[in-house]
This record gives C-alpha cells, sequence and structure tokens, in this order.
C-alpha cells in the first residue's frame, strides 16, 4: 500500500496540473495544466500586491481545458464502455500523437487532424461491427430487466452505454437523438436483428461524438473562474490515475456529490491510487522522464572503448524497465529511490561493465552494485551511455538532461559560439578537459 501522503502527493500533481494546456476558460495569463495559476481565492492579481504566500488558501484555480484523449485512454475507455474482456487493439493504426512533454495527455498537442478523424470513424465502425457480431458481447450491454421491445428497451440499453462514454448522464435530447438512430438500425445496417442494428449505429455515433473524444471542463458557472462539476472531477480523476472513464463507484460519488467532499475526494483518491491499474501510469511517466526509449540506438564504438555487444541498446531499455518497475512499483519508492537506489537488473551482456558475476544467458538479475560507484538509474549504463557520445563521456549534455528534465530547470542557449573541446589527451579526464577549455 502507498503512504497516504504519497496517494494525496501524486494525485495532486495529476488533477491539478496534468499538463492539459489549452485554455476553455482562462484563469490567468498562463496556459493550463503544468503551467496553471495557483492564486489564493479572492488575491487581486491584477495588481501589484504580492500576495501573502503563508495565508490559508481555500482554493486553487486553473485554466481548464478541452483535451482529446489520447490514443491509450481511447483503447481503455472503448474496452469499458463496451464491457470488452480486452482493449480493442486498434490505436496502433492511428495517426500518431506527437510527443512533446512528459506528460501525453498535453492538450495542446492533441489535435484531431482529417487523417486522424478518418482514422477514429474507422475505427468506431470496426468495434461497432465487432460488437454487434457476437451475441454473448450484446448480451452484457443489456441490463437485467429490460424490456422486451419499444422505446424503452432501446433507452435501457442506450443510456447506460452512453453515459459512460460521456461520463456523466445522457441528456434528453442526446438520449432521444441515440433512439431515434437505434430504431433506424436495421433499415440502414441491413442486420435483421433490430438489437444488434440499432447497436451498431448507436456505437458507431458513441465513438465519434465529441463527448466522448474531449474531456470537457466546464464547470458550473459561465464566467470567470467557477468550480469543477462533480462528474467532471471524477473524470479528471479517472483519467489522471487509470487512464480511462470513470468506474461505477466514482460516478456513483459523482451523482451523490460526495466526490466534491474532502472526506469524499479522499476515499476515491486513495482507491484509485491503490489499484494496480494506477501503476501504467507511474511507469510510463518515469520511462518517458528518463527518456527510456530512447535507449535502444545507443550506439558505442567497441573498438575504442574494447567491449561493446551487439543489440545493447534493447538490453539497455529492459534494464531500466526493470528497474523502474522494482523501484517504483514493488518497493512503493518515488524519485528520490530512483536517483539512489544502489542495485541494477543485469544480465550477461551488462554484467562485465558493471564488474559483477553474469547471470546465465540473457537473463536479468537484480544485483547489488557498490554505492561508492552506483546510485540509481542516472548512474546505470543505459542512461550514461545514451547521454554519450560514440568514443566519448558527455558530462556537459547529461547534466542539461539532468537539469531540463528532473529539475525542471528552464536553461537558455549559451551565449556566444564555443569551440568543440580539444581531442583526448594522455592522462587527462574530460573534467580535465572541460575546466582548460572553459
Amino acid at each position: 500500500m502507498r503512504t497516504y501522503n504519497a496517494i494525496l502527493a501524486m494525485t495532486v500533481a495529476l488533477i491539478i496540473a496534468s499538463c492539459s494546456k489549452a485554455p476553455a476558460r482562462r484563469a490567468g495569463d498562463g496556459g493550463g495544466g503544468a503551467n496553471a495559476d495557483v492564486i489564493p481565492v479572492g488575491v487581486d492579481t491584477d495588481g501589484d500586491k504580492i500576495p501573502d504566500i503563508a495565508a490559508p488558501v481555500t482554493a486553487l484555480s486553473y485554466t481548464t481545458a478541452l483535451p482529446r484523449i489520447t490514443h491509450v485512454q481511447w483503447e481503455n475507455s472503448v474496452k469499458d464502455i463496451l464491457l470488452l474482456s480486452a482493449v480493442p487493439g486498434l490505436a496502433g493504426t492511428f495517426t500518431t500523437d506527437p510527443s512533446g512533454s512528459f506528460f501525453r495527455s498535453d492538450g495542446n498537442l492533441l489535435k484531431v487532424t482529417p487523417a486522424l478523424w478518418n482514422d477514429y470513424q474507422s475505427a468506431a465502425e470496426t468495434v461497432a461491427s465487432r460488437v454487434t457480431a457476437d451475441a454473448a458481447q450484446i448480451a452484457k450491454l443489456i441490463p437485467e430487466g429490460t424490456p422486451a421491445s419499444g422505446e424503452a428497451r432501446a433507452k435501457a440499453i442506450i443510456a447506460p452505454i452512453a453515459k459512460r462514454a460521456f461520463r456523466r448522464p445522457v441528456t434528453d435530447s442526446q438520449l432521444a437523438r441515440l433512439i431515434a438512430l437505434y430504431n433506424k438500425g436495421p433499415a440502414v445496417s441491413g442486420v435483421k436483428d433490430a438489437t444488434a442494428a440499432g447497436l451498431r449505429l448507436v456505437i458507431t455515433a458513441i465513438l465519434q461524438s465529441p463527448h466522448f473524444m474531449y474531456r470537457t471542463e466546464l464547470g458550473k458557472g459561465s464566467v470567470g473562474l467557477t468550480s469543477l462539476s462533480a462528474y467532471e472531477v471524477a473524470s479528471r480523476l479517472s483519467f489522471a490515475a487509470w487512464n480511462t472513464i470513470p468506474d461505477e463507484a466514482l460516478l456513483k460519488a459523482a451523482e451523490s456529490g460526495e466526490i466534491l467532499t474532502e472526506e469524499g475526494l479522499k476515499t476515491q483518491v486513495k482507491r484509485l491510487v491503490d489499484d494496480t491499474r494506477a501503476d501504467a501510469i507511474l511507469l510510463d511517466f518515469y520511462e518517458r522522464l528518463f527518456d527510456v526509449a530512447s535507449f535502444v540506438d545507443t550506439k558505442k564504438d567497441a573498438k575504442t572503448l574494447g567491449y561493446w555487444p551487439d543489440d545493447m541498446g534493447k538490453t539497455l531499455v529492459k534494464e531500466a524497465e526493470l528497474f523502474i518497475r522494482e523501484t517504483v512499483i514493488k518497493e512503493k519508492g518515488g524519485i528520490t529511490q530512483i536517483l539512489t537506489s544502489p542495485y541494477a537488473f543485469v544480465n550477461s551482456k551488462t554484467a562485465p561493465i558493471y564488474g559483477v558475476d553474469s547471470p546465465s544467458g540473457d537473463a536479468f538479475e537484480k544485483v547489488e552494485l557498490d554505492p561508492s560507484q552506483r546510485a540509481g538509474l542516472l548512474t546505470q549504463i543505459g542512461f550514461l551511455a545514451r547521454r554519450s557520445k560514440e568514443t566519448e563521456s558527455d558530462p556537459i549534455h547529461r547534466g542539461v538532461v539532468v537539469a531540463t528534465n528532473v529539475l525542471c530547470a528552464d536553461l537558455s542557449a549559451p551565449p556566444g559560439t564555443f569551440p568543440p573541446l580539444p581531442a583526448e589527451l594522455p592522462g587527462k579526464t574530460t573534467r580535465d578537459r572541460v575546466e582548460a577549455h572553459t
């Protein structure tokens, strides 16, 4: 179990600062998400008076957003909306999402291009066809006690699906349009079974609806600062912790208003973060923070170094992934442990570099390292090798990565033009060369 403080710390970071920057309503001059303004309520931010940062803060303001769900969220959400046993596996065919920050939910980047819109249309039709061709799957979508025919049957089937997809109760007008579409199913699709035919059209429509594709945060008011609705809080929490739609317990907490109370919110936060579904968010964040995926492209000159096996990149990725999972998930650690834990997952390719006994074959084993030489991911082979040149180390650029990625420093380009470091000299370290050069 994660500690209570760890739960709250992660959740506050993910809920309030989940890097969804595209503004829907201004709360200040900055962007939303991680750049959002944190302001004591009632402070005049337009004046030149400096707020009393020691004063109690009764609320936080941040810029809301209208971000599109990510491809991972699309997969997870479709699975949960339609009660599937597995994700559809179609997002791999989508136009790739751009990467511009450590958060995949950066609203400034998640655009719907014409190509991506075509992808969504095709995927919606494919999912609808699959579901309605499976009698057992259709049965899952028909609640117990559903009427045998008529508009009451259509309403009983459609309303729960739409509620899950829209993350809130469907409005009367929306439900009426979906029922009308459902009734046209046999004529439009040519499918004889009325339920299957109607569901095919309804599912296709719902999975292309902006109420599904975008996470709206309009709040309760019309202008200025306003509070998120209970369903918007539930949605933000669920996507932050699980990358999917709110489950039944979250929707019930929103419906009752419990989620808007301090105790109710804490209860839901603890429940979600303690669930294993929250692990994927943490692992993905740390792997992106240290750019682990790029380790596969690491190249070194084996002749110069004396030893560098072929296909080392995949080994370095796996080593880092195992280390992060062990540190964050199994040991319930955080950034401190990632930067200080003196062990690594070693196999036969990396053991000679670490100076430890080699495991058999390609198997990875957790090995304690000399803490005076190795402490955390920044001292492991993957990070060091990736952030260096093929024939020599590169401590300056390693420092840049640590300063910008880990310490969140905003580094400007150095003034002027600097010539490259002089060639390596016998008996001189890279530090010696840099000091002599600068």
